[in-house]
């Protein structure tokens, strides 16, 4: 008889997995006393009959995450379990338009995800909200965040293109007004020149011709 294939299900945490999650957190000697009052950052995997086990903390302070306090009930179902949280977390990542995300869980699976050993310049912008221990911190940027600079460098393009179409107006307007007086002045001295000349010789054309 074939054994049926385990169904396992990724979804946000509820206060009814509590019990289990403090037993998951104690077996990976995280704080579970801590993370009880925040149960509500964690995506868990489940089973059929309801048994959780994975669960990772997503914690969120602006547009940048955190992933932390992993705790896997199988080790050997260990990347799998993970692939179905990160599917979840892609989600919570594009609904809150996150830029970049931080961990100190230090794991091949996450390293192929695109999380790097962070600089020192990264390091010092990490949240304050985001504690940690003195293990070194992997950070990944997000399409959100490459999608910002895009952005950011069309308007710098268009702010250049209007500055320099407001300068080439400024320009024809500075031009248009040099013609201008230039058509003034040569008009005023064809008045002048014609005055003169109607003085000098005006009288000798209109006497001659009486």
């Amino acid at each position: 008889m074939m054994t049926a294939t385990p169904h396992y299900v990724a979804r946000r945490a509820t206060v009814e997995d509590l019990p289990q999650l403090a037993a998951l957190w104690r077996l990976e000697q995280l704080p579970a006393d801590a993370l009880e009052k925040r149960f509500t950052e964690f995506q868990v995997v489940s089973d059929d009959a309801g048994q959780v086990l994975a669960a990772i903390g997503l914690q969120i302070a602006g547009v940048q995450g955190l992933l932390h306090s992993e705790a896997i009930a199988k080790p050997e179902l260990g990347d799998s379990l993970r692939e179905r949280l990160w599917k979840r977390f892609q989600v919570i990542i594009q609904n809150h338009a996150l830029e970049r995300l931080w961990t100190q869980i230090n794991v091949p699976f996450w390293r192929e995800q695109g999380f790097e050993r962070a600089s020192a310049e990264q390091v010092a912008s990490l949240p304050a909200q985001f504690s940690g221990n003195s293990y070194e911190w992997f950070a990944k940027t997000l399409r959100a965040a490459d999608a910002s600079a895009a952005v950011e460098r069309e308007l710098a393009q268009l702010k250049a293109m209007q500055q320099e179409e407001s300068v080439r107006m400024q320009q024809r307007v500075q031009w248009a007004k040099r013609l201008a007086f230039g058509i003034t002045i040569v008009v005023f001295l064809l008045v002048v020149a014609w005055a003169v000349a109607m003085l000098k010789f005006g009288p000798k054309v209109f006497g001659g011709g009486r």
